[in-house]
């Protein structure tokens, strides 16, 4: 029985055209993208702007409130290991061949910048399709890895299929590297693979987290059984995951239970024969398979990205909505202070996943100069640590913004915080990619990263000519570090490159060390100082002050000028450069 009172009911989060309301995106794409190619993908982002909050948004809420099941038999007691999903899910894989989501690098029809216009388009789509960005990042490592390393048939057979836009043609890899015996250090994997005949082999072992399991085929690592002992390193391989009506002789044992991406198929595999071919040389399966790791690299910075800016505009939103002690949310200064920390702190993540996207689209068109290649392969697993390590604390502020609802399941807000988590382990853990970025360090590659730096500094305006100053200093700090480091002995320098620099205060700031944590927040400032002397907005000159605060500082004589800055960017809560279309979407 409904009652005669009317209670106060509070309005919920609405969203506006995705690519249209995010000033960010469009101004970077503006700087870096040719206009006549600008001009020519703009329609396309802003149709897939809208889009996302429409039938995508559906699927992907669909594939998640019915994840994924596995049936070890049929009634008649047979193995069959299916496993079933959502018509949702199987309409995102849809989606994703017609809206050329892996084909648009390879299609290369807008050249260097395809990468560009790729990121784009998963960054708009991933927040709304359940994690389907999954099987895409990885389907686009195998492509590439096919396109470098792939014999001519296997071009023929596997790259045509996962490049297609055509649903029916169109394929999805998995990657199948880790083993009970460790994920990231996989010079211990336990698979065998046996030669049968030409580069056909037949695959035994156990993989102990194969995401996507539903995708067509996978690239694994497996040791070549009576190979050269001195010789035995890991080979990559190609598996179908069916043959012959049924899974290529392997066992589905079960599906993890996992904190997020709950509607991704995840399964431990056992393989008794499982029939595959080598692609790339023998014995030299890591470096092979390398080529995908960093194409997923990153997709799992595109994918952090993505959520912290959908969580974002989301608190926006309910700030202009939520009232509390007599006015609304958006004219609190202390809340107002939150958001706009976190806009900036998304702003320079966006920075640094475009400026990796670039990178990635000039070397694969055979544009990028050596000092670009240093860069991208800096980059790559720096975007991939400090921007997933953003995404979980950002998500997770955005949680708080919305009170007691933002703790609530049916708000679809938890689910940002519990994807977001992946974000930081898939691909190696923290530590893991710390060891990576000090490996790509080596060489004239750091010498690159300050070259690089300089450059961009070199560009700063009036406005910011002092805090240029400031990431000078901290560079030349940095540089000294990096040769007392490149001297320790390896335990030593471990440590050191651990150290959690982004927890200091703006002064304990210039005296970090080369970490890897530094090493980043020194690299986005360039790239903000470079955006604000092209784009010559207070914004983002504010923007730049904002983020060399880093955290409070406690020091007496730092507080008034922390404070200062504060009251200046103030309005990046709101992002006041928005134009608001007539399209809005309840969340």
């Amino acid at each position: 029985m409904s009652s005669s009172k009317h209670w106060f009911i509070q309005s919920g989060p609405e969203l506006g055209n995705q690519f249209t309301e995010d000033t960010q995106l469009q101004a970077i794409l503006s700087r870096l993208i040719p206009e006549k190619t600008l001009n020519e993908i703009t329609p396309d982002l802003t149709r897939l702007g809208e889009r996302v909050l429409g039938d995508i948004l559906q699927f992907g809420r669909e594939a998640e409130e019915q994840p994924p099941q596995l049936r070890h038999h049929d009634v008649w007691g047979n193995r069959i290991d299916q496993i079933q999903v959502s018509h949702g899910w199987k309409e995102l894989n849809r989606i994703s061949a017609e809206e050329g989501l892996v084909s648009i690098p390879f299609e290369k029809q807008q050249g260097p910048y395809s990468r560009l216009y790729q990121m784009s388009k998963l960054y708009l789509f991933g927040p709304s399709c359940a994690v389907y960005t999954c099987p895409l990042s990885m389907t686009d490592g195998a492509a590439r890895l096919i396109e470098v390393f792939g014999d001519q048939q296997q071009k023929e057979k596997y790259l045509n299929r996962l490049t297609s836009r055509d649903p029916q043609t169109f394929w999805t890899s998995g990657q199948w590297m880790t083993e009970r015996t460790g994920g990231s250090d996989v010079g211990g994997s336990e698979t065998t693979a046996e030669w049968i005949s030409g580069n056909e082999y037949a695959l035994k072992g156990y993989k102990y987290f194969t995401s996507a399991i539903t995708s067509n085929m996978a690239v694994t690592l497996a040791r070549v059984v009576d190979a050269d002992p001195v010789k035995r390193g890991l080979s990559c391989f190609i598996i179908e995951t069916q043959r012959e009506g049924g899974l290529n002789h392997m066992n589905v044992v079960r599906l993890k239970e996992k904190l997020g991406t709950k509607a991704v198929p995840t399964a431990e595999l056992e393989l008794h024969g499982s029939r595959a071919y080598l692609v790339g040389p023998a014995s030299r399966g890591i470096p092979v398979i390398s080529v995908v790791l960093n194409i997923t690299r990153y997709h799992n910075g595109v994918a952090s990205v993505a959520m912290m800016r959908r969580g974002i505009a989301l608190a926006r939103d309910y700030a202009s909505k939520r009232n509390a002690f007599g006015e609304s949310l958006s004219k609190k200064p202390l809340h107002l202070e939150t958001l706009a920390a976190l806009e900036v702190r998304f702003r320079g993540c966006l920075q640094l996943l475009s400026e990796v996207a670039l990178l990635l689209g000039r070397s694969e068109c055979n544009e990028a100069n050596p000092t670009q290649l240093n860069l991208l392969r800096v980059l790559t697993p720096l975007l991939k640590l400090w921007a997933g390590k953003e995404s979980v604390s950002v998500c997770s502020e955005v949680i708080e913004a919305f009170g007691g609802n933002g703790y609530m399941e049916d708000s679809f807000l938890p689910v940002l915080l519990r994807d977001a988590q992946v974000t930081a382990i898939w691909e190696g853990t923290t530590n893991v990619l710390s060891l990576d970025l000090w490996k790509a360090l080596r060489g004239d590659a750091y010498q690159s990263y300050c070259d690089e730096i300089e450059r961009k500094l070199s560009q700063a305006g009036d406005g910011v000519t002092r805090e240029a100053e400031a990431i000078k200093e901290t560079l030349g700090r940095q540089k000294k570090m990096y040769i007392l480091l490149s001297g320790l002995p390896r335990q030593a320098m471990e440590g050191a490159l651990r150290l959690w620099s982004f927890r200091c205060g703006i002064n304990r700031l210039y005296r970090c060390k080369v970490t890897p944590l530094s090493v980043a927040r020194v690299y986005i400032a360039g790239l903000l100082v470079e955006h604000a002397a092209w784009s010559k907005k207070k914004m983002d000159e504010a923007a730049v002050r904002r983020w060399l605060i880093g955290d409070l500082s406690s020091e007496l004589d730092e507080m008034e000028r922390v404070a200062k800055v504060q009251e200046e960017t103030r309005h990046l809560a709101l992002d006041d450069g928005t134009i608001r279309g007539v399209f809005r979407a309840r969340y």
